[in-house]
Order: C-alpha cells, then structure tokens, then sequence
C-alpha cells in the first residue's frame, strides 16, 4: 500500500482518488462476501454496537498510538490483544499522524519501521470508515497468519472452547463448578426497585466460571504479596497470554483477584489499582469491590477450594430491601449466609466469618464507594 500510494501521489490527486476509491469497493465486496448472518446483525443493532475486529501489525502500531493517547495515562494495560476504542478515536487520523511526526516522543510497541507505516495505514483507516460505516467500535488482536494457520489445524472440539475458560482451567479446584454457584448466587438477579442498581452485564457466566477457576490460584504465593500477583495476573502474569480477552475483562478480573485476597497493596501496586479501575465504569468500579469480598468469604469457609456436595458449609442467597436513609428510601442489597450448623463448628470459624460480613458490609457505605457509585449492602449469617 505505501508503494501504490506512493506512485499515485507522483501521478496527481486523480491517481489518489481513484485507488482510494478502489480500495473501498474492495472492502465493501469483501464485506458482502462474508455473508454475514441476519442473527448476528440483529444483536448488533440491539447492542447498539457492531464491532470490527483487526490483525496485523500495521494496525497493531495505530492501535499503541492510540493507547499512547489515551485518557487513562499512563494506560495500565500494554497488551495490544482486545485494546478496543470507538470509531471516533480510531478515525482521529490527525492527532494519530502528529503524535507519529514528534521525533522525540518514544511511543510503546511502535518501531521506526511501524512508524514509518503510520501514514500508509491512516489512508487504510479513513477507507475503512467510508467503506464500513455501521462499525461502532473496533477491536485489535494480537494474531496474525500464523496464528491463524495453526488455529484451522485443532480439532473443532478444541476450537470452540473459550479462550478464558480454557486459559484459567489448570488453576481451578476440583469444585470450580460449586465455587462458580456461589459467586453466581452473590449477584442478583434483578434490578433495585428504586435506583435501578443491578450487576453489571460484563460479569458473565464465562467471567464467573474463570474467577471460580482462578479464585485459589494464588494461595502459595506468600500472603504480603498474594493481592499484588493477583492485581497483575491478567497483565504480566498467568493471564498475559490469552487471547480474546478485552481489556475490560482484564481488569475486571485483576480487581476481583485483588480484593478476594483482602487488597492489601503497597504505595507502588495502588497507583497500578488505580489506573486499573480507570479501564472500567464505575458500576463495575464497585460490583468488582463487592464480589472480591465475598470471593474473600468464600475462600476463608473452603481454604482448600473443596465443596463436600453432601456435607456443604455455606449457601448464599440475596434479594433487594428498601431503607430510609436522611428521610429518602433507598435500596439495600441483603447477602444471606446460610450456614450448616451440622459442619459448622468443625469447619470453619463463626467468628471469622462474621469479620468477613462486616468486610463485605463496608464495601456498601459511601464513604467507600469507589467514583461516587455504590449500593447498600447487609449481611445475614443464618
């Protein structure tokens, strides 16, 4: 492309056009050829998104431009693989090409060969635009030809697993699936009658099925430094690698990990915490903060992170209430703690658990709502 571009810029403006005019005919073609299902055009107009998904490391340098660039500085997260942006700052080709053209600014991940593509590719990008404009948002992969290549030759059993699930299973304790359950059975099903408040949409069933899997993955690492590993486990730790991640679930999971293990950090890791929580909203900000806590319950009445499914230790359960706070009604999400008497005593301590309520208690005063957001939250140990 930088050659063609270069030839048409020696032949004139006409030349120009008409391979710009070229290339997006290509892409729409390509684009048709797809045949893209009706289902899935479907969910992405009632998402109100529609995603595009690039490769290659052309695109992969626009996209360390873009990081460079972002609000969020300096950006906590220097993986390439599932950055994702909006169509306005992907298309922004000017701030891109000046942030390029400043000699003296080393950008992370942009070689001088990248660099010297930057040009080539924000011709690509405006094409893309024009030939595409449905797309909402755009993602970068880390994959290439390569990957690609080896990726047709696995067995389509192995194709379809999800990438996180297959990535954090080695990990897990012989009872993720009952763990799973009570992670699940922590969040409500429903919204708040009043605010509104409700999980946010980005905790999953996959999401919980991998935080299971992972939720004693740290349990040798001495205990000064378990929420520390665990902050950087999905950025420089055994997370790194996976693929399809997007950087929202990343930090989701690295907040989790950290709380579950109390979030004692030192001065250096809670500047990290703090860019990390800058990556999602403020409602994931603070439901992050709450399912750690009572990932940290969890962890302290299983320490081996096994579940007896005959003699079980604790089973949870939640549901709204409303409460009049300064003369105003307000919601208050109830977490109950139903214990087994019969295992109890044997078990596990009543007294630690009660400690690990009020824990769970405190992520629901405002004082300690993360970014002004929150929700009021009571524990009952039955």
């Amino acid at each position: 492309l930088t050659k063609r571009l270069e030839q048409a810029k020696a032949e004139g403006k006409k030349a120009e056009k008409a391979l710009k005019q070229e290339m997006i005919n290509n892409f729409q073609e390509a684009y048709r050829a797809l045949e893209v299902p009706e289902f899935l055009l479907e969910t992405a107009r009632s998402l109100g998104r529609f995603d595009l998904y690039l490769c290659g490391g052309g695109f992969r340098g626009w996209g360390y431009v873009l990081m460079n660039q972002h609000k969020v500085d300096p950006y906590p997260i220097p993986i390439i693989n599932g950055f994702r942006v909006r169509r306005g700052d992907f298309h922004d080709t000017v701030s891109v090409l000046d942030s390029v053209s400043d000699s003296d600014e080393k950008i992370f991940g942009v070689s001088k060969r990248r660099a010297s593509q930057i040009p080539a590719v924000a011709v690509l990008v405006n094409v893309i635009m024009d030939a595409l404009p449905d797309i909402t948002h755009i993602q970068f992969c880390q994959g290439g030809v390569r990957e690609g290549f080896l990726f047709d030759q696995m067995p389509q059993e192995v194709r379809a697993q999800d990438p996180l699930l297959a990535a954090s299973l080695p990990y897990a304790s012989p009872s993720n699936a009952a763990i799973r359950g009570l992670l699940a059975a922590a969040l409500p099903s429903t919204s708040s009658p009043t605010e509104s408040r409700h999980a946010p949409v980005s905790f999953s069933p996959q999401l919980l099925g991998a935080l299971a899997n992972l939720l004693f993955a740290h349990s040798r690492v001495p205990r000064e430094s378990r929420s520390a590993v665990a902050l950087h486990s999905t950025t420089t730790g055994i997370l790194a690698s996976v693929n399809t991640l997007s950087h929202v679930e990343r930090a989701l999971i690295a907040l989790i990990l950290c709380e579950r293990w109390a979030g004692d950090l030192a001065p250096t890791d809670e500047v990290f915490h703090r860019q990390l929580s800058r990556c999602v909203s403020k409602q994931e900000a603070w439901w992050c903060q709450y399912l750690g806590r009572v990932a940290t319950l969890i962890g302290d009445v299983h320490p081996s992170g096994r579940v007896s499914g005959t003699h079980w230790r604790i089973q949870l359960a939640t549901e709204w209430e409303s409460v009049v706070k300064k003369k105003d009604e307000c919601d208050l999400l109830r977490l109950k703690v139903k214990c087994n008497n019969a295992v109890a005593a044997a078990a596990f301590s009543l007294d630690s658990l009660q400690e690990r309520a009020e824990k769970v208690e405190k992520a629901g005063k405002k004082k300690n709502w993360p970014k002004d957001y929150g929700v009021r939250v009571g524990v009952t140990i039955c």
